[in-house]
């Protein structure tokens, strides 16, 4: 039985959250048929190192952001990507991650224990993708004013489903949730020629700041605001947004999962 998370509507058509203790094929089964929009795991991981790599990327971003510019948050602004003019980005640890995550978290390696996870319960089993498997996973800084506008992340070519696992490490006082709509707002933004498309490769539909997206009534959005030390495993092909937050820092680590047949194997990779 899942257990799904109010949004404070009864509207038939809108996918909610499972929230449970732990994956199960059941719930794995309903995100990857898109019944749901994803699933929560309270208390996924283990808070001392939860807390220890939460101190380690915030510490490195931040000597990496006052490295670069002195600001508090680099805006990111390319003349290739207008989509993304305005919007002050997160920022990652990439190339470093997996000595940096390693050495915080020593015997609960966050890839592993997700990879765990979905063993558990996925009859077809996961497995982590062997391009780069050293640069699988990243630390996420969002600083405050931080916004993420809603955007889709499509899936490659030749693949059937792309997900993202969050574990949550520290959070901000106020803002910072997850935001997850149904596809038909994004579609009548769409129509109103508010949506910018680009991208190669895995192809990325993005909003703008529309004056509407944070002002969704619950039949039109999920919320998601995480826990510290939490786990969520959301459908990114479905429209989603990082709501910003007025003070403090909302950070993460971060897996992409795909499948290339919705009966195959999961596959982690970044």
């Amino acid at each position: 039985m899942i257990t799904q998370a109010s949004t404070g509507s009864t509207h038939s058509n809108v996918k909610e959250i499972a929230v449970l203790p732990k994956f199960t094929t059941e719930a794995l089964q309903a995100l990857v048929h898109k019944e749901i929009m994803a699933i929560r795991v309270p208390d996924f991981y283990d808070p001392d190192c939860g807390q220890n790599l939460g101190d380690c990327i915030l510490e490195y971003t931040g000597k990496r952001i006052l490295h670069e510019s002195g600001q508090s948050m680099i805006p990111r602004v390319s003349s290739r990507d207008p989509m993304f003019q305005g919007e002050k980005r997160p920022m990652c640890i990439k190339q470093d991650t997996d000595f940096l995550v390693r050495q915080a978290t020593g015997k609960h390696y966050p890839v592993s224990e997700i990879l765990q996870a979905l063993n558990e319960a996925w009859p077809k089993r996961a497995i982590v993708s062997t391009e780069h498997p050293q640069y699988v996973g990243k630390g996420v800084l969002h600083g405050p004013e931080t916004n993420t506008y809603p955007h889709c992340d499509y899936v490659q070519r030749g693949d059937t489903g792309n997900f993202a696992a969050n574990i949550y490490l520290i959070l901000p006082p106020e803002g910072g949730e997850l935001q997850m709509m149904r596809n038909e707002i994004f579609h009548q933004w769409q129509q109103q020629n508010v949506i910018i498309s680009t991208g190669s490769g895995t192809k990325v539909s993005q909003l703008q700041d529309h004056p509407d997206w944070q002002a969704l009534s619950p039949g039109s959005s999920c919320l998601i605001r995480p826990e510290a030390m939490e786990l969520v495993l959301a459908d990114v092909t479905q429209p989603h947004a990082v709501r910003p937050s007025k003070d403090g820092c909302r950070v993460n680590f971060n897996v992409f999962i795909k499948q290339k047949r919705q009966d195959s194997p999961f596959i982690i990779y970044q």
